[in-house]
């Protein structure tokens, strides 16, 4: 088996994955597990790569490879491939291609770790901006070039445009480069419903199982509530059997018209595929990522979070479960903007992938 030591946020290893699985050579790669940062520096990784980044490999043989563009290129020759042009234009075409991607991916790394890896002291708005230059001049030069692309990515080229047209979407969700890249924006419409490449970020196996946990947690805290009104209503000695029950069941109809909201929160998990993977077994409950969408702050019953701004709970004043994306509350007791637990009204738990 070959060994990858594996983020599946990131989008070169988005990239080799979308290699492997053009080349039937998915199946044939053992994930490890890793937590590549910019800072804190993940030595499991290290043993692989001296500058532990993601990806990378060890062969079958124990030759340890790296970064992204040699595992590639590496898997083509493994899979006898044509991702790789031999020679002539086609394969300078292909690599100048893979090298802007990489360039525009290296720009969108550079201005998310100023406002997610350096302390908010120490940021600088120039350097982001900057950096979005470039990553705008690349989209201009894509853009250009968008109407020879194939509709099937057959080189790398197209293939790393791909992942980096992906990880905008992933991590820039407000900058709208579709409607600077039209043309490139209906190929990527193709390139990324086309079934053999790989998600933007798969889920991991820890988001899936752990998504049963979470909506457990939620149903039961439903429970809860319904029976803390019932023990409320039952301590009413006015009112007969059959008023208790009227009311009751005249609860239960308006919980089922109203609307709950679950608001999620994190600068480094995956939204769309928490909410995908959460919607089917909470049916009830809209899903919203705080930051772009429209929420009745009154509405919202739960949060899934990570790591959320100070001040951010005190604007949902019905808030009854908190769902921490971590091991551990100690980031969240004693904020000011959370009652004090443990709460009657508030509860707060732990989850860890």
């Amino acid at each position: 088996m070959l060994k990858l030591y594996y983020s599946p946020a990131s989008p070169y290893v988005r990239k080799v994955m979308a290699t492997a699985h053009c080349l039937g050579l998915a199946d044939r790669i053992e994930k490890l597990e890793a937590a590549a940062h910019p800072v804190q520096r993940d030595a499991r990784i290290a043993t692989f790569n001296p500058l532990a980044k993601v990806p990378a490999l060890q062969t079958e043989d124990g030759l340890a490879l790296y970064d992204s563009r040699v595992i590639c290129e590496y898997l083509d020759v493994l899979g006898n491939g044509s991702l790789f042009p031999a020679e002539g234009q086609a394969r300078w075409v292909a690599l100048t291609r893979q090298s802007l991607a990489d360039g525009l991916l290296d720009a969108a790394l550079l201005a998310r770790y100023e406002g997610t890896a350096r302390p908010a002291e120490k940021q600088w708005s120039g350097w982001v901006e900057a950096q979005m230059t470039k990553i705008r001049a690349a989209l201009e030069t894509i853009e250009a070039q968008a109407g020879q692309f194939e509709g099937t990515p057959s080189d790398i080229g197209l293939i790393a445009i791909g992942c980096a047209l992906g990880y905008l979407d992933f991590r820039f969700a407000d900058f709208d480069w579709r409607a600077l890249c039209p043309n490139a924006a209906a190929w990527f419409a193709e390139f990324d419903s086309t079934r053999r490449w790989p998600p933007p970020v798969p889920a991991p196996d820890g988001m899936k199982s752990g998504r049963r946990r979470l909506a457990t947690l939620v149903r039961r805290e439903q429970r809860n509530k319904q029976r803390s009104r019932h023990a409320r209503d039952d301590l009413l000695p006015q009112r007969t059997q059959r008023q208790r029950t009227d009311a009751r069941r005249a609860a239960r109809r308006g919980c089922a018209g109203m609307s709950e909201t679950l608001v999620f929160y994190s600068e480094l998990d995956p939204f769309e595929q928490w909410r995908g993977l959460l919607a089917p077994l909470l049916p009830g409950v809209r899903i919203v990522r705080s930051c772009d969408e429209v929420v009745d702050p009154a509405s919202v019953r739960y949060a899934l979070v990570w790591k959320p701004p100070v001040g951010f709970f005190a604007r949902f004043p019905n808030l009854q479960l908190v769902i921490n994306l971590g091991a551990g509350v100690d980031s969240l007791v004693g904020r000011g903007d959370l009652p004090d637990v443990p709460s009657p009204d508030c509860r707060i738990r732990t989850w860890r992938g």
